[in-house]
């Protein structure tokens, strides 16, 4: 399985990986540029990659 797509668990917060780019490859527009243009709200890093990832909201329902 690629990394796109795929849902991390980090400090008990999910993930959505949306896109994985090389620090070198991302850093000459910056990071803020490719978090808008992967739709994503975060950016975490692993090794020499960044992963722009979503937040998965962890919605609790109650019946009315």
């Amino acid at each position: 399985m690629g990394k796109i797509n795929r849902i991390v668990k980090i400090n008990d917060v999910l993930y959505e990986c949306l896109g994985v780019m090389s620090i070198e490859s991302a850093d000459k527009k910056g990071t803020e540029y490719w978090k808008k243009c992967w739709g994503a709200d975060t950016v975490l890093r692993s090794g020499n990659d960044w992963y722009f990832v979503q937040t998965i909201i962890d919605a609790e329902f109650e019946d009315i």
